[in-house]
């Protein structure tokens, strides 16, 4: 990647507005893993202060810009940025350590026409940089939770299966009962009875007749509700049949944008379920896509199970990849998060958001391959 290259970037983000800053380098650990889950750990560059609390360098700048929005009461703002970001390669042979340049829009309304607005805004970012090939794919986290909360299931299922949409292929896991199928402990089963401030009581006791210290953050308050919570969970049973095929069903669906939404309204119709206000904003979306001419949306690609690993997003979610001699690989990322600042505030904020990453390095080399040919 040359400076020049991410300079240009820098440049037509800064056509749309917005302060330039920079987010902080290191951020609780626990902030990411109560968003994200246990598993993204092992993506972190991690450490712990000497009073066992865990911090990490920023994943990406999303989480800590929009934990400064948060701070600062969820004020309507853009912001953009280009920093190092850091977290261990999901790939042989990648970079630990890269530069990543985006925006994130704060506060403003959050609609397809928004979307459209920050896509079309990225296409001519990468058009400046000499890139014409990018494909758009997406998916609708969005979609997902309408169609969970329209199944109209019991407790604890409609929480369990939206948190299962962080991992990869963890809703048919939760649905196949291969997702926190794991043995219990005796501690997680004396808990699942006991109120709310007996089980804390009885957490900081083993705490204390054990030396133990919690770390990540997290006290003995957070560690009890998370083992009555997998109690309970793991007594539930199993998803009901019906609802499984269903979500099955959903999750199997990929391929053109617009083909994928007749088969997200036929699966619905099918199973005497409604998501029109869903489906509705998802076919708005791709006519603003459309009308703006973003990314060639005409031939945008949609999977019903694509979505970010680091579960902010909760709307659009979208790659731009370019083809390379190992494969495809995503240019640009991002995607809407509407409850995140709520959730880094305690509920003190609420606004809505945007936030778009790109990676200079991968761009600069998708421009020679351009040009070269």
């Amino acid at each position: 990647m040359t400076q020049s290259l991410n300079d240009s970037l820098i440049a037509t983000l800064a056509q749309a507005g917005g302060a330039f800053i920079d987010a902080p380098s290191v951020m609780s650990a626990a902030v990411l893993l109560e968003l994200s889950g246990e598993d993204i750990r092992g993506r972190l560059c991690s450490f712990s202060g000497p009073d066992g609390e865990e911090f990490c360098l920023r994943p990406d700048m999303t989480a800590p810009i929009a934990l400064m929005a948060a701070q600062s009461g969820g004020k309507a703002a853009r912001y953009r940025y280009s920093g190092p970001v850091f977290r261990f390669p999901a790939h042989p042979g990648e970079p630990l350590e890269f530069i990543q340049t985006g925006f994130e829009w704060v506060g403003e309304d959050s609609t397809p026409a928004k979307d459209a607005e920050a896509l079309t805004l990225v296409v001519d970012a990468l058009r400046e940089a000499g890139v014409e090939q990018g494909a758009l794919h997406f998916g609708d986290s969005a979609l997902y939770n309408a169609l969970i909360d329209a199944l109209g299931l019991s407790d604890p299922w409609p929480e369990r299966l939206k948190k299962a949409f962080k991992r990869r292929h963890g809703p048919k896991a939760l649905i196949d009962g291969k997702l926190g199928s794991s043995s219990l402990s005796p501690l997680a089963k004396a808990l699942a009875g006991l109120p709310e401030d007996e089980a804390r009581a009885a957490v900081e006791e083993v705490f204390t007749a054990t030396g133990i210290s919690p770390v990540g953050g997290r006290d003995a308050g957070d560690i009890a509700a998370r083992l009555t919570a997998l109690s309970q969970a793991q007594s539930a049973g199993d998803v009901p049949k019906g609802a499984g095929d269903v979500i099955r069903a959903f999750l199997d669906i990929s391929g053109p944008a617009r083909k994928a939404g007749e088969a997200v309204a036929k699966l619905a119709k099918k199973a005497g379920i409604s998501l029109d206000e869903a489906l509705n904003a998802y076919n708005a979306r791709l006519d603003a896509l459309e009308t703006a001419d973003a990314v060639g949306a005409n031939e945008a690609m949609f999977s019903a199970t694509f979505g970010r690993r680091f579960d902010y997003y909760d709307g659009l979610v979208f790659e731009i990849v370019h083809p390379g001699p190992g494969g495809e690989r995503a240019m640009v990322s991002g995607g809407r998060y509407d409850r995140l600042i709520h959730a880094l505030s305690d509920g003190q904020a609420d606004a809505t958001a945007f936030g778009v990453a790109m990676r200079p390095d991968r761009i600069g080399e998708a421009a020679r391959m351009e040009g070269s040919t």
